[in-house]
This record gives structure tokens, sequence and C-alpha cells, in this order.
């Protein structure tokens, strides 16, 4: 499940002039990404690697990074606030029952300066084209609950809709097997069908890379606000299927 040559170098590209000091990547599994020379990294997973392949058999035989420390990605618990210099989590925020949570605290464990470096899949070209794009209410009503009023929802959005299973029972057993075996789906359609790529606004806008903002959801009323500081985020689509005629390169998604 290794990413292709062209994918890994174009990670490698984005990440070198923004990466330095110390911080870690969450989820690298067999594919981490290469940093500069004057970065250094620690993994962390919400597995050991010998639960990762137990849990994923196509990783069965993989070469995964050896895991630092074992914490929930979605709160780094271990770690101090201010403490780092960047996270690194690719292909990790559509898995977020919570993501402006996620994010909150993210960017709570950087130190002023830091950096988050997200790549997020282009639903366009994974097994998700076929999936409502989450809308932004439905963000900030699950950070208000941390997902657990729609987590239900989300679990039969993608047994129906990714797993193609129709049948009320099946779709029953499906999701008491998703539950057992502890699956991680993705829960959220987080990029947009349409470029990505613009200047930032008043209106919250995104570039790609990087994208600057003071406060997420600025044009929302009850957002909750994300205050960033002097700190900054790249952030950047990935295809994980060539499904469409400008989709990029990249593995698909487990």
């Amino acid at each position: 499940m290794s990413l292709p040559a062209d994918v890994t170098a174009n990670r490698a590209r984005i990440a070198a002039p923004y990466l330095r000091g110390s911080g870690i990547e969450i989820g690298a599994l067999d594919a981490p990404t290469p940093l500069p020379a004057d970065a250094r990294v620690r993994y962390v997973d919400l597995y050991s690697p010998a639960e990762v392949r137990r849990q994923f058999p196509k990783l069965a035989d993989a070469s995964l990074v050896a895991v630092d420390f074992i914490d929930d990605g979605e709160k780094l618990a271990a770690l101090d606030d201010a403490s780092i210099d960047f996270i690194v989590a690719n292909h990790m925020l559509e898995h977020c029952e919570n993501p402006l949570g996620t994010l909150r605290n993210h960017l709570r464990k950087l130190r002023t300066g830091g950096w988050l470096f997200y790549a997020i899949p282009e639903m366009r070209c994974s097994f998700d084209s076929v999936r409502p794009l989450t809308p932004f209410d439905h963000l900030v009503a699950d950070d208000a609950d941390g997902g657990a009023g729609s987590r239900r929802a989300h679990l039969v959005e993608w047994v129906t809709m990714v797993a193609d299973i129709t049948e009320d029972a099946a779709i029953e057993d499906k999701l008491r097997d998703i539950e057992r075996r502890g699956v991680v789906i993705h829960f959220l359609e987080l990029v947009a069908r349409t470029p990505v790529s613009r200047p930032p606004s008043s209106r919250g806008g995104v570039r790609d890379p990087p994208f600057r903002a003071c406060r997420a959801g600025n044009r929302h009323g009850a957002a909750p606000r994300i205050d960033v500081r002097a700190r900054t985020a790249v952030a950047f689509n990935e295809g994980t299927r060539r499904r469409a005629p400008d989709c990029g390169g990249g593995a698909q998604a487990p």
C-alpha cells in the first residue's frame, strides 16, 4: 500500500519550505512524509504496528514506521501545549468525527509559528465520489457534541453508498462489524468538487498550499472560532483513484 513515487515526491516538495524543528506525524504507517534534514519527527498512531497489521490485512507485510507513542490523533493528550513545531497528518481529517475540534487541538500543541501539514483526499477521485460534500453547518454541529449525534448516520451512509449494501439486515450486520473491529471510516467529505486553489479572502478563503486564516467559519455566525494567530497550515488535495480527468495520483485509501 506504499505511495506512488510521484505522490511521495510531491509531499517532500511541499514539506521542504515549511517544516523545521521538532514535530510529529500521525498515522504514517508505511508512507512517512519525507522531511527536510533539519526537521526531527516522532511517529504517533492510535494503534501499535501489530494492531495495525491485525486490523488492516493489506498492511500485513508492509514496512511500518516504528511508533514512538500511542495516542488519539484527534486529541494528542500525551503532548504538552505549545510543545512542537509541526504536525503532519495525511489523510486523517476525513476520518475525524469532529474535524473542528481536531484542528483546535492540533493548533494548541504548536509553538507560535508552527505548521500543520495535511493531505486531504480529493473526493472526486476516491470511493467517496458517490457521497455528498459535508456542509460546514454539519461540522459545527459535530463540534458541539463531538460527533456523537451524527455517528450512526455517517456509518449508514458509508455502508449504503460506499460498501453498496442496501438490505436492512445486511446494513445492521455491517454496522455491528464496523463497531466490533473498530474500523475508522471516512466520516466526512471535506474537499469541494470545485478547485480549492484561491487567495485568502475575508470570507475564509483557502490557498493550496498554503492557507492562512485568523479563524475558521468567520462567515457562519455561531461557528466556533479557531484562533491561528501567527500559525499557518499547508493543505493540499490528493487523488486516491483516477476517476476524473483532473485527478492527481495517490494511493487508494484503506
